[in-house]
């Protein structure tokens, strides 16, 4: 029997067992303890480095690892993927069907070892392969995109992907595992090839930053009115002179300068910055046809809209609020649209232009004949006028393009619709249009674009003019 050594005496049974049942109890609670304790932190770690949908690893693990390889000192290489119709998928099929389609093409990239894979962002996979070159990832990444471009069934839905890819090596191109996400997304954002892995290049990094750039003097820009407006004149081959002139938004940066529209328009519209742009440009028109009209003119303009301008519903609003307040005539606005912007959207667009006409407003297609079936769509739109392209007037002086631009002119005045050539540069092209019966020319061999009050001065001297 256990004894007291201080005492010298011989313990209670039952205080000896009642001490030890207190010990065993402890020992068990302390170990079911610890065991939940385990489980609820295996499952912290496990939302904190999964990715909740698809349950495969995501970003959060993927810095991680590759922060272990790097300090490992150990080469790697990242395959990045993105399934550019993931959204279309899952809006056509509804957003399960989508999860479930992606699950599968994760489940697919598994299968080549012994590379990692991670769920990142919505529709974007990555594949890690430690110890890889490039080249030998490269073949891992096309025996991929090989098998994803063959169609798959989920739940019975036949499931079509598209998919572009990227590549990266560490060490040669990356430093960081930040530096891999910086550049995967540069890389695939810049790929437009379907199927195709592309590598990454200096030179998009550099064009990337500068546009980045461009982006933050633009919303400066918008914000301190940087935007001045020439404007080209177009002619009537009829002999009356100025029919219109077109405006041209010119951006003058305070450090770069002229900015030239060609760099920062796509950017504009690529951000959603170039909406405030087209409402700057045409409060500006607005301004300036009231100031024309109370020095006697009452010239016509017409202003570029970019595709981008009718995803923004309340344009037909803003435009009736700014002709409103100006109290100007709407049949003195003239708004292009490029035709390829037309086809695209075109179904929602015909009835926006006729609540245009319905205002006044005509309606001109610019950049005609470089979309495709461009006759067929001229049945369907409502329009006044239509631009045949500059690349088709450059060869005017070639006979079969002359039989086209010809049939072209004759085919829309037989449907009601006036025809202007731009880019017309030489007397040669003016002759020809002219005897095609063309409506109205604009080109350098007309005018450059002009200053509002250098254009009132053109078309004091010049709109009584009948040749050039």
């Amino acid at each position: 029997m256990p004894q007291n050594v201080e005492l010298n005496i011989a313990q209670e049974p039952l205080s000896w067992l009642f001490r030890t049942l207190i010990f065993v109890v402890i020992g068990v609670f302390g170990s079911l303890l610890m065991k939940r304790l385990t489980h609820f932190r295996n499952l912290e770690l496990k939302r904190i480095y999964t990715n909740e949908l698809t349950q495969f690893p995501n970003l959060t693990k993927l810095k991680q690892d590759i922060e272990h390889i790097i300090q490992d000192n150990q080469d790697f290489t990242v395959l990045g993927f993105r399934i550019t119709n993931l959204n279309s998928i899952r809006q056509n099929y509804g957003y399960d069907i989508g999860t479930k389609a992606m699950i599968q093409v994760l489940k697919m990239l598994d299968k080549y070892q012994p590379g990692k894979v991670y769920s990142i962002y919505g529709n974007e996979i990555i594949l890690l392969l430690p110890n890889y070159k490039k080249k030998e990832a490269l073949k891992i990444g096309r025996a991929y995109l090989d098998e994803i471009s063959h169609s798959i069934y989920v739940d019975s839905y036949k499931i079509g992907f598209i998919m572009c890819a990227s590549v990266l090596n560490y060490p040669d191109q990356i430093e960081s595992s930040k530096d891999v996400f910086k550049k995967i997304e540069i890389i695939l954002d810049r790929n437009k090839t379907t199927f195709k892995i592309n590598d990454y290049d200096e030179a998009l990094d550099e064009k990337n930053k500068q546009q980045a750039e461009i982006v933050a003097d633009l919303l400066e820009a918008i914000q301190r009115d940087e935007f001045t407006l020439v404007y080209q004149p177009k002619i009537a081959l009829s002999g009356k002179g100025i029919y219109e002139a077109e405006a041209l938004v010119r951006w003058h940066h305070p450090v770069r300068g002229i900015v030239n529209p060609a760099i920062f328009i796509p950017i504009a519209e690529e951000t959603g910055l170039i909406g405030e742009i087209t409402k700057l440009v045409l409060k500006k028109v607005i301004q300036q046809g009231n100031i024309w009209k109370q020095k006697g003119y009452q010239i016509k303009t017409s202003i570029n809209l970019s595709a981008k301008d009718f995803e923004n519903k309340d344009i037909l609003d803003y435009l009736k609020h700014i002709i409103s307040d100006a109290a100007i005539d709407p049949s003195l606005l003239e708004l292009e649209v490029t035709e390829r912007a037309v086809i695209e959207k075109l179904d929602e667009l015909i009835e926006l232009f006729n609540e245009l006409r319905k205002m006044h407003i005509k309606i001109s297609i610019d950049d005609f004949g470089t979309g495709y079936n461009s006759f067929i769509h001229l049945l369907r739109i409502p329009m006044d006028h239509i631009k045949i392209d500059k690349s088709f007037i450059d060869h005017i002086e070639q006979e079969k393009y002359e039989i086209m631009i010809g049939n072209l002119i004759r085919m829309a005045h037989d449907m009601g619709i006036k025809v202007i050539a731009e880019g017309v540069e030489n007397k040669m092209q003016y002759d020809i249009l002219k005897r095609l019966n063309c409506d109205y020319i604009q080109g350098y061999y007309i005018q450059r674009p002009l200053t509002p009050n250098n254009l009132i001065s053109f078309y004091e001297q010049n709109n009584k003019k009948s040749d050039y």
